[in-house]
């Protein structure tokens, strides 16, 4: 398996680490000042001395009727369909590692997949960001680890793309560099 097929695999492995993690840990948003709390995309933590008490958005909406915002429902969906999209691409991306002989056309469609699921991403973080926006807050380690799935994606796709043409070249009869 060459050094590119290696790295995209694990570049991809780390893309859907990073993604998970920031979907599930509740660091999206960091509240400042008096009222201390943190939020993520399932629950609202309050770190207040006297009270530390996490509550999902799930308990909170069967208390007050329609609590969930819109836009956390909307990041939701773009950050699971992000990594479906980029589990698709592992299994994909091990395919082609793993047989020498595999078409072309799994290579492309597995940079298509990261390519997508990287736009899928970054509109999850604008239109979390854009709806959260408020001076009272500031963004925590959540809302930026989709920027380093993003690189990760990007990355991974030129590393696919070298693993591709380097196969097209052995099928030609050419020697690749690598």
């Amino acid at each position: 398996m060459s050094m590119a097929r290696n790295f995209s695999i694990g570049s991809i492995l780390c893309i859907l680490i990073s993604s998970i993690i920031s979907t599930s840990i509740p660091y999206w948003v960091i509240g400042n000042d008096d009222f201390r709390f943190h939020e993520g995309l399932w629950e609202m933590c309050i770190d207040d001395p006297d009270m530390r008490e996490c509550v999902s958005f799930s308990d909170m909406d069967r208390i007050i009727h329609d609590h969930v915002p819109k836009f956390v429902l909307a990041t939701r969906g773009l950050m699971i369909s992000s990594i479906i999209l980029h589990a698709m691409c592992l299994l994909l991306a091990i395919r082609f590692g793993c047989v020498q002989h595999i078409s072309i056309r799994s290579a492309i469609v597995c940079i298509v997949l990261l390519i997508v699921g990287c736009i899928l991403l970054l509109t999850a973080m604008i239109v979390y960001g854009v709806n959260s926006s408020n001076s009272l807050v500031t963004r925590g380690a959540a809302f930026y680890l989709p920027l380093v799935s993003t690189s990760l994606a990007i990355l991974s796709a030129y590393s696919i793309v070298r693993a591709k043409r380097a196969l097209e070249e052995n099928r030609n009869g050419y020697i690749a560099v690598q």
